[in-house]
C-alpha cells in the first residue's frame, strides 16, 4: 500500500536509526550466535550498508526485521551476563555460608563435646608421650565427679606453673579458639587422679607403694624405673577436689610438690576434661582407657 511523503520521510528516519544500531552492534562483535559468522545472522541489505557506512534504509520487510532483531539480540545478552554473575555471586555466599557453619560446629564440639589438647612435657611418660594430640572429653565433669585413675585435664588456677606467654600469632589463637588446632596454652596440666573427695591418700606402705584409704595401689602406668613417691605425704582430699600425680612420678611436679603451699588439690571447678584417645601421632592412636583394677579394691573414705 503506497504511503504519503510524510510517512515515507518517517520511516526512512526509522530506518535510518535501526541500521545505526545495527551497526554498532555490528563493530562492537554482538551477535545472535557466537559460533555463526555475521553473514549468517543479519541479512545482506543491512551488512552492505553497516559495513560501507551507507545509512540507506532497508527497503525490504527481511531487512527491516533483520535489522531490528539485531538491537533486541544484543539487548538479550545483558540479562545473561547478570545471571552469570548473579551465579558467580551465589557460589561465592554458600562457601562462606560453609565456613561459617563449620566455625560454629567445631566452637560448639569444643564447648561441650570434645577438646584437643598437646602434651608439652614427660609429667605424664609413658602413657603419654611429649607432642602427643591428645583429645579430651569435656562433657565428662558436668555429667559429675572423675574417678579414680581418671586423665584429667584441668585450668591452673594455683599457679604451679609460671605465667603462660601469650601467643603473638592470630591464626593459631582463632583456630585454637574454635577447637580447629590442640589448644597449646601453658596454662594447663595434665595428671591422673589418685585421690578423690573424702579420699585419703597415704605415700608410703611398708612396701613403698601409695595407699588409698588403707589400700595399697598396684600402679601398672608408672614410668618404668620410677618409685611410686620418694617424697613421703598423708594428706585428706576435701569436698569437690581431687588429688593428682603424673605417671612420671620423678619428672611431674604434682600435688605433691605443693602440700607445703596448700595448693596441693585441684578443684573439680578447675577441671576442663578427662583424655580419652591418643590422636597423633598416628602410629600412636589408642583408646586411653581408666586402670579399674588398680583401684577395685580401695574402701570407701571413712
Amino acid at each position: 500500500r503506497a504511503l504519503s511523503a510524510a510517512g515515507r520521510g518517517a520511516l526512512r528516519e526509522q530506518m535510518r536509526r535501526v541500521v545505526a544500531e545495527a551497526t554498532a552492534a555490528l563493530n562492537a562483535g554482538v551477535f545472535a550466535d557466537p559460533g555463526m559468522s555475521p553473514d549468517e545472522n543479519v541479512p545482506e541489505v543491512i551488512l552492505l550498508a553497516a559495513r560501507s557506512g551507507i545509512s540507506r534504509t532497508p527497503k525490504t520487510p527481511e531487512a527491516i526485521f533483520a535489522a531490528s532483531r539485531i538491537g533486541i539480540r544484543a539487548a538479550s545478552s545483558t540479562p545473561e551476563k547478570a545471571q552469570k554473575s548473579g551465579s558467580s555471586g551465589g557460589m561465592l555466599k554458600e562457601i562462606l555460608i560453609t565456613i561459617l557453619v563449620v566455625l560454629i560446629i567445631s566452637f560448639l564440639l569444643k564447648t561441650f563435646l570434645f577438646r584437643l589438647f598437646y602434651i608439652p612435657s614427660g609429667s605424664m611418660e609413658n602413657t603419654l608421650q611429649l607432642q602427643d594430640k591428645i583429645g579430651v572429653n569435656v562433657a565428662e565433669p558436668w555429667a559429675g565427679p572423675l574417678e579414680r585413675g581418671d586423665i584429667a585435664v584441668f585450668e591452673d588456677t594455683q599457679g604451679w606453673l609460671p605465667a603462660a606467654e601469650t601467643s603473638s600469632n592470630p591464626v593459631r589463637q582463632g583456630l585454637e579458639f574454635v577447637g580447629l588446632a590442640p589448644d597449646r596454652s601453658k596454662q594447663y596440666l595434665i595428671k591422673r587422679v589418685i585421690g578423690t573427695e573424702g579420699d585419703t591418700v597415704t605415700c608410703c606402705s611398708a612396701d613403698g607403694r601409695i595407699t588409698v584409704n588403707g589400700q595399697e595401689l598396684d600402679e601398672p602406668y608408672l614410668y618404668e624405673g620410677d618409685e611410686p613417691s620418694e617424697i613421703p605425704f598423708e594428706v585428706t582430699v576435701p569436698e569437690d577436689s581431687y588429688f593428682v600425680l603424673g605417671d612420671h612420678r620423678s619428672a611431674s611436679a604434682d600435688s605433691r610438690y605443693h602440700i607445703e603451699q596448700g595448693t596441693e588439690f585441684v578443684s573439680h571447678d578447675d577441671v576442663v576434661g578427662s583424655a580419652f584417645s591418643i590422636l597423633w601421632p598416628i602410629d600412636r592412636w589408642t583408646w586411653l582407657s581408666n586402670p579399674s583394677d588398680t583401684f577395685a579394691d580401695v574402701p570407701d573414705p571413712s
